[in-house]
């Protein structure tokens, strides 16, 4: 079985999404027993950084080339720094899914038993509406979708139900462009209610 690790697909999110994103992270790793501090940096140049991409693309929306130019710059420099806070965070987990889970960065997956059906979200051609699809599992005769919105809850308690379907796919509408999103879903056989499977992050458009 091969370590798992932080994979750095933020690297290619746009300006937006790596907000929402590295937002997500700071409030995920804050105050996170796991993670007494953010490695090479500290929180409040990690907010400062990311306040100056804001602000940037902010202006830039304007036209202005110096501001386009200053927003790729800040960006670069925060991509470096979150870059180093993910192998801070690599090298504390060790490898511990749920310990790299709860910092808010994506890790790279492991096989997993047909009980556990392999789940995708992807962004749906309106704003604010969410496309889940999941794997299907023998002998199933529903599926149990749930969502949380902003950080990865840590227990069950932080979820909550989206809808049961017989299907294997569900269509989410009237999430919040630019939030950050958490969807699971689990079989439900002649056997019971099957594990969830691993929490899926999407950054709503």
């Amino acid at each position: 079985m091969k370590r798992i690790r932080i994979i750095l697909a933020f690297l290619k999110f746009t300006i937006v999404e790596k907000i929402a994103f590295y937002r997500n992270v700071i409030t995920n790793m804050k105050n996170n027993p796991h993670f007494p501090e953010p490695g090479a940096t500290t929180w409040a140049d990690a907010e400062a950084s990311i306040d100056r991409m804001e602000h940037f693309n902010t202006l830039a929306r304007g036209g202005s080339h110096v501001a386009v130019v200053s927003m790729h710059e800040v960006e670069k420099a925060t991509d470096e720094m979150f870059r180093l806070i993910a192998s801070y965070v690599d090298r504390t987990s060790n490898g511990n899914a749920s310990m790299l889970l709860s910092s808010g960065f994506d890790i790279t997956k492991q096989p997993v038993l047909y009980q556990k059906p392999v789940l995708r979200a992807i962004n749906g051609t309106i704003s604010g509406t969410a496309m889940l699809s999941a794997l299907s599992v023998p002998k199933s005769g529903s599926y149990i979708w749930q969502i949380a919105k902003g950080t990865l809850p840590l227990t069950d308690a932080g979820w909550q139900d989206l809808t049961i379907t017989t299907r294997t796919t569900h269509k989410v509408e009237g999430l919040t462009p630019a939030a950050v999103y958490y969807f699971r879903v689990a079989a439900v056989t002649p056997d019971g209610i099957q594990n969830f499977t691993a929490a899926v992050m999407l950054v709503m458009r």
